[in-house]
């Protein structure tokens, strides 16, 4: 867990890295935010899993947190 908290990490710092070096104007500059976004969802979902403190979030939020962060590493994203 720690290893895909350590890789989200690296690719959000480069994802953000881009996104700086972009023009304002650019095209592409929505998809990079975009996928920082996602990559922010993406650790804090590993960090709530990691400090066991998912017990408060109903079990419905819970399962579907878990299944996005399990798909997004099986795709090869994290």
């Amino acid at each position: 867990m720690e290893d895909l908290m350590k890789k989200a990490q690296e690719e959000h710092d480069i994802a953000s890295q881009q996104y700086m070096e972009l023009d304002e104007h650019d095209s592409q500059r929505k998809a990079q935010k975009d996928r920082i976004d996602e990559l922010t969802m993406t650790m804090n979902v590993i960090a709530e899993f990691m400090a066991g403190d998912s017990y408060g979030v109903p079990a419905q939020h819970r399962r579907r947190r878990q299944h996005y962060c399990c798909s997004r590493w099986w795709q090869g994203l994290i």
